[in-house]
């Protein structure tokens, strides 16, 4: 999952249906969890040009009024009103039952990757509907996650017949849990997906190609919330997708500033909505195509001090959030 900051918390607003001690727990979690990861490189004179440049965003409109209903159904949970839940979650998919055991908010994990979030709910529902399993997934002969989280979509495309797949994180306790899903799930899975660790910001083409790259499918759930995070996210999509790669992200449209991160997606991709939300804030399925000019990566890699997001410092080469009374 991509990092929150200290002055824009990007999840916070999406707890305000949820009752009021719930609310205060994520709000909790969400701080505490600021030091664990350090991913929000952005260098801001180019996100400043960058949406300038981004012209003919055909989505925003769709964003803006959605209030359709789904082409396929979306799981039972809305709103992420599970996040919380203490006993191992459900999720049936295609005839398979894939079972979590979620560790966030708890003593182990204040990671926002340890839960499964509406987002992946209903990416792996789409992943999971026969026309696309058959058309799209089954043909893959790799598939890519980004901000894997509790590798709820990796399992669905797994089962679903993808010849490969590979499941990312930039936390270290996120790739630990899911080492743990996948194991606890073998039985119902196709190729057992492989475990990577990835930060948006340090990702370059050369160094992706050594994990595969460019992949047949890339995906990401919830990985738009926080704007930012953009650049590096776009930077990691550059890297690992090619001309001919497909790319879904499963974005949840919190508050209008959300639409910052889909505006810097849009100078390097063109974006529709395959799939609108089954009520207004719900989640939109987005495909992605790179456009012809996009560079094969934004060379963030080289990045320091100076393009940190404010409140965060360079070190070992990632943003991580700067003590207090540090600018």
């Amino acid at each position: 999952m991509a990092p929150t900051s200290s002055s824009g918390k990007g999840r916070e607003g999406m707890v305000k249906r949820l009752p009021t001690t719930r609310r205060l727990q994520l709000i909790i979690a969400l701080t505490s969890m600021l030091g664990a990861q350090g991913l929000a490189t952005s260098l801001a004179v180019r996100r400043r040009e960058m949406l300038q440049g981004g012209a003919g965003l055909g989505w925003a409109a769709a964003l803006a009024a959605a209030s359709g209903s789904p082409q396929i159904a979306a799981a039972a949970c809305h709103d992420d009103e599970c996040i919380f839940s203490r006993a191992p979650r459900a999720f049936d998919r295609a005839g398979r039952r894939y079972v979590i055991a979620q560790e966030f908010g708890t003593a182990s994990s204040t990671s926002t990757g340890t839960g499964v979030w509406e987002c992946a709910e209903v990416l792996s529902v789409y992943l999971a509907a026969p026309e696309v399993a058959t058309s799209l997934v089954s043909r893959q002969p790799s598939v890519l996650e980004l901000g894997a989280g509790c590798g709820l979509c990796s399992m669905v495309v797994s089962a679903g017949g993808a010849a490969r797949v590979v499941a990312t994180d930039g936390d270290g306790g996120v790739l630990s849990l899911l080492g743990k899903v996948f194991d606890e799930n073998q039985s119902v899975l196709g190729v057992r997906p492989e475990v990577a660790r990835l930060r948006w910001e340090e990702a370059t083409a050369a160094t992706a190609r050594t994990l595969g790259s460019p992949f047949g499918l890339v995906l990401g759930a919830d990985v738009t919330y926080y704007p930012g995070s953009a650049v590096a996210l776009a930077n990691a999509l550059l890297a690992f997708s090619g001309a001919q790669s497909t790319i879904l992200l499963a974005h949840k449209r919190r508050r209008p500033v959300d639409d910052t991160t889909l505006a810097t997606l849009a100078t390097y991709f063109s974006i529709s909505t395959l799939q609108p939300p089954d009520r207004p804030g719900g989640v939109f399925i987005l495909g992605l195509a790179r456009r012809p000019t996009a560079p094969p990566d934004l060379g963030l890699g080289l990045a320091d001090e100076q393009n940190c997001n404010q409140g965060y410092l360079r070190k070992s080469g990632a943003c991580v959030l700067a003590p207090p009374g540090i600018d």
